[in-house]
């Protein structure tokens, strides 16, 4: 069975299950996943005398050649990928019950840490035209954040890179530059930068002051949101 890319994080362990192969049917750790496929290695154990260390042989594999056993438990430090952060548990779960209480709790915890960069930690770009309001965000790799909770429906363009995104509705995906989406109202996402990335939102408004621009498109939480569309519900699709 051909298995999604959606599924297979970083740390997690698949199996070669193509016969031909010669590593056939050997586990390997996952350090790396790409659009065509995993990088990862085998471990390998000391020998018994002390002879010599353990070691790590690298391989990689292609979606059709592997399938997915479950998350490693214990990942070694020197076969991490430097690059990105441990994965927070809201990248994990499946469970769309959950998914909005680990963001918030996340976004909370992130809020806390002393090396917080604040509410727009990523270089911005703001531009207008008629009726509409284009705001552009770059992502190094590596970089986490939690998005704002909108009140209306607003297409997404990935134009460079590659993220890593959970949203409450779609659970979690795994997006591709050039790619683009229509954003659901009252939607409140994480993304990890898997490679440096560019965003565009596109939002319909006559403002162009930033701050009467967030209070139009942007609600504060949940509450705030659910009164917005009870007083809009006759206007709101």
């Amino acid at each position: 069975m051909r298995i999604s890319r959606v599924e297979i994080l970083p740390g997690d362990v698949v199996q070669i299950t193509q016969e031909t192969h010669p590593w056939f049917p050997c586990l390997l750790l996952v350090t790396e996943v790409r659009s065509w496929g995993v990088q990862g290695c085998v471990l390998i154990p000391k020998s018994n005398d002390g002879s010599s260390r353990p070691s790590e042989a690298y391989n990689r594999l292609t979606w059709a050649q592997i399938a997915r056993i479950g998350q490693a438990h214990i990942v070694p430090r020197r076969v991490e990928n430097p690059s990105l952060p441990e994965l927070p548990e809201l990248f994990r779960t499946l469970d769309p019950a959950r998914i909005r209480q680990l963001i918030l709790a996340f976004e909370a915890e992130l809020a806390a840490m002393p090396e917080n960069l604040g509410k727009d930690p990523f270089p911005l770009v703001h531009t207008f035209a008629d009726g509409c309001y284009i705001r552009e965000i770059r992502i190094p790799q590596g970089g986490l954040y939690v998005g704002s909770i909108h009140k209306h429906a607003h297409p997404r363009f990935l134009l460079e890179g590659e993220l890593l995104v959970v949203t409450e509705a779609g659970g979690r995906q795994h997006c591709i530059a050039p790619s683009y989406m229509v954003t659901p109202a009252g939607t409140k996402r994480v993304g990890l930068a898997l490679e440096d990335t560019v965003i565009v939102t596109v939002h319909v408004t006559n403002e162009t002051d930033l701050d009467a621009i967030e209070t139009a498109l942007i609600a504060p939480d949940y509450a705030a949101l659910e009164a917005y569309q009870a007083r809009h519900k006759e206007t709101l699709p």
